[in-house]
């Protein structure tokens, strides 16, 4: 399936750049930084380098951390274990993947995260997600 839209440049404050160029800069410098896509967090070096953050010190030791597409929760499990006292914003608009995520919350009871069931945009309106069957992301 494909969605009804897509994201065709990004705009900098420079100039426009076409996605496929963004999307493959995004990647390199994420890989660099041992970071992959194997879609779980914890094995894709996504929690190794929220720790290397965490000790850099850029960040304070109460970041306010928004996930975008927080699916299950696993992001913002690994980024309240790095910072405890965090807060965070979750959007997922996945009904399915929101159920989940709302379970998941319930149990850990965490303190400063708020989810919303929703996608984030740069226009208002109405989207449809599509959803391969095989993977569990868009």
């Amino acid at each position: 399936m494909t969605a009804k839209w897509k994201v065709v440049a990004i705009q900098t404050a420079e100039r426009v750049v076409p996605f496929r160029l963004a999307k493959t800069l995004v990647r390199l410098v994420l890989a660099a930084n041992g970071i992959g896509f194997a879609g779980k967090v914890r094995e894709s070096g996504e929690a190794g380098f929220l720790r290397r953050l965490a000790t850099s010190r850029v960040l304070s030791s109460k970041p306010t951390i928004v996930d975008v597409g927080a699916h299950t929760g696993e992001y913002i499990e690994i980024a309240k274990e790095t910072w405890p006292d965090a807060r965070i914003f979750g959007f997922e608009p996945s009904a399915s993947h929101y159920e989940r995520l709302s379970a998941f919350l319930r149990e850990r009871k965490y303190v400063g995260v708020k989810t919303y069931p929703i996608g984030l945009s740069s226009e208002a309106g109405t989207r449809t997600l599509s959803k391969h069957e095989n993977i569990s992301g868009m």
